[in-house]
């Protein structure tokens, strides 16, 4: 949304920049190019809207002796009425009102620099006032027609402008309309991938799921433990594995390859009180919900196996300095009397 704001903005911009354009355009306009700079010393003729420099205000400091020249020409009748040539002091003065065009002729070579500029210095004007809104109603008149073309351009380039501004907003809601969905796909995947719910409370059911890539997730998941170190291979279970074991008529699982399961899977639901107790809480349902990923060992999975490891091993070595004791009906078990064939199991885990 913040794009097409922006490219609104854009276009809002140059919208007003063309008709600002346009708007100079016509009314500086002129059947004949108007030119923009004209340097001193040029001798390029052409039509030229400016103002001299220095405060000049008389065409023989524009073209020296060959001022006749432009006064004369044909496409200067306008400097020729009255009240625009007049004499002072011996000098002859042409007037230039503002804004006014002049044909200055191929060869003719000026004396200053020649500036589009809109507005002049007030001279003295012995013409009246009328006489000069009147040179400069003509002087309008002649230009009009070249306003038409115009208005048609600036009306074009606004279609443009609106076309590309409705466009962009049907891209817009094309877009918004394509993530919605996206997203509602996602939500409904993500829903129909969550195992379903089980009809003993705290149980988690299998219905719908491969019990063989149940198994496999749950045991590449856990952790060895205690005397499971001498057993322990850390290579991952693949489903085709989990099945043989399961074609096997064996569905109750206590501790497999040295890692802690405490799972029967003999129904369509099972309890995760004893995989969580010894493997964290939630570990059971986090491991089956892995599966949407298409795989019994997923990072995650991968992820909390290692974790698992390390703290166990951790767990295992300070039990191999105490003894197992027994005080009242309580037994705390110790591993100091296996720790030299369990000691080496654990270190060349912890290292590998």
């Amino acid at each position: 949304m913040r794009r097409i704001m922006s490219l609104s903005t854009m276009l809002v911009v140059f919208f007003f920049l063309t008709a600002a354009l346009i708007s100079n355009i016509s009314g500086q306009g002129h059947p004949h190019t108007t030119k923009l700079y004209f340097p001193a010393g040029s001798t390029e003729g052409g039509y030229y809207t400016f103002v001299p420099l220095n405060h000049t205000n008389c065409l023989w400091k524009v073209g020296g002796s060959d001022w006749q020249k432009i006064y004369f020409d044909q496409q200067n009748k306008f400097l020729q009425k009255p009240g625009r040539k007049y004499e002072r002091n011996g000098i002859v003065y042409v007037l230039v009102h503002p804004g006014e065009r002049i044909f200055v002729p191929s060869g003719v070579k000026t004396r200053v620099d020649l500036e589009p500029i809109s507005m002049v210095t007030q001279f003295p004007q012995p013409a009246s006032q009328s006489s000069q809104k009147k040179d400069m109603l003509a002087q309008k008149s002649d230009d009009s027609y070249n306003i038409i073309p115009l208005l048609i351009l600036f009306t074009i380039i606004s279609a443009v402008v609106v076309f590309i501004l409705f466009l962009s907003t049907q891209i817009q809601k094309k877009i918004s309309e394509r993530k919605t969905a996206t997203e509602t796909s996602i939500i409904e995947e993500k829903k129909s991938s969550a195992p379903p719910k089980p009809t003993t409370p705290g149980y988690i059911s299998l219905a719908g799921l491969n019990k063989a890539a149940v198994l496999a997730a749950l045991y590449n998941a856990s952790k060895p433990q205690g005397m499971g170190f001498m057993h322990y291979d850390p290579m991952p279970m693949t489903t085709e594995q989990a099945q043989q074991l399961l074609d096997s008529g064996q569905t109750y699982f206590d501790y497999l390859i040295g890692r802690v399961m405490k799972v029967d899977l003999s129904r369509d639901e099972f309890s995760p009180w004893g995989y969580d107790r010894d493997n964290g809480d939630g570990a059971a349902m986090k491991a089956i919900t892995s599966l949407s990923t298409g795989s019994v060992n997923s990072s995650e999975i991968q992820e909390k196996h290692f974790n698992g490891v390390i703290d166990s091993a951790l767990k295992a070595m300070d039990m191999m300095q105490e003894d197992s004791t027994l005080e009242g009906n309580t037994m705390t078990l110790g591993l100091k009397d296996v720790s030299d064939v369990l000691g080496p199991k654990v270190k060349k885990t912890i290292e590998k």
